[in-house]
């Protein structure tokens, strides 16, 4: 198989190249998820499947033959009906969409399903390296729809699959994160082709969109006493770091902290504890 750029991959590789360097080349240095994170993976797909049913004269294509199932996307669109898992593969990218959806003449809708409420930046990021990558394959894409949970959804009886999800309309989001979509891509080519992991300095990414998994290992190296051992430093932290302040004990006067922090930056001073 080809190192294929994927829509996962391509968020990844947003969050931080070298993470993205090490699902091609290092596999076997990810952690396997722990049963509260497989436990939210397995609520997706379960939430996946509950979409569907809002869509009732889909086809479901199979993921198991890679091939086998690019094959039956192209062939399927002529059917001009919504699809679900169809997939393409282009130019080194490849994407599968949770829910296409016919619309106009020769149109198509992407439908992304998420078991939150709203929407957020990685979800429009997601749905843009999608639509990039089915018009690259010859789609006409006319409108780009979140699907997530209806919070106010009071369940009676059976789920009501129609009451249970909204749509949200991204058309303009997707379009605006599109904007140098291809640089980025080109990058993160090169980043998968590289023998050699990028450096990648400490950063907000470590945490957002999501908790990087290497990221124990990349803060390793920091010193004891560090700033991000301040109490509820959060992006304070980050500031002094990206300023060149590692320790506590080498925070300016004039930098604002409060009381607690305050106290740790005495005690790393004074090296006495605070009773």
């Amino acid at each position: 198989m080809p190192k294929l750029l994927t829509k996962s991959k391509y968020l990844v590789g947003l969050q931080c190249a070298g993470y993205m360097w090490d699902l091609f080349h290092n596999p076997e240095k990810i952690p396997k998820p722990d049963k509260a994170q497989q436990y939210v993976f397995d609520q997706g797909t379960i939430i996946g499947q509950l979409a569907t049913k809002a869509f009732p004269y889909g086809i479901a294509i199979p993921e198991s033959n890679f091939m086998e199932n690019i094959r039956k996307s192209k062939k399927l669109l002529l059917k001009r009906v919504p699809l679900f898992e169809a997939a393409f593969m282009i130019d080194g990218i490849y994407s599968r969409a949770d829910v296409l959806k016919p619309a106009g003449k020769n149109q198509w809708d992407i439908i992304e399903v998420k078991s939150g409420t709203k929407v957020k930046d990685v979800n429009v990021h997601d749905v843009s390296f999608q639509k990039h990558c089915y018009e690259k394959a010859g789609l006409k894409i006319r409108k780009c729809f979140l699907m997530t949970l209806n919070n106010e959804y009071i369940r009676k009886g059976k789920i009501d699959v129609n009451k249970l999800f909204k749509q949200t309309d991204i058309t303009e989001k997707v379009e605006k994160f599109s904007e140098g979509i291809e640089t980025r891509i080109a990058e993160l080519k090169k980043v998968i082709a590289s023998k050699k992991r990028p450096t990648v300095p400490i950063s907000h990414n470590c945490k957002k969109p999501y908790e990087c998994p290497l990221k124990k290992d990349c803060w390793s190296s920091l010193p004891e006493g560090n700033v991000f051992e301040l109490s509820r430093g959060g992006k304070k932290s980050h500031d002094l770091f990206d300023q060149g302040i590692v320790l506590i004990k080498d925070i300016p006067k004039e930098v604002d902290l409060t009381l607690n922090q305050g106290l740790q930056h005495q005690c790393a001073c004074t090296g006495k504890p605070h009773i």
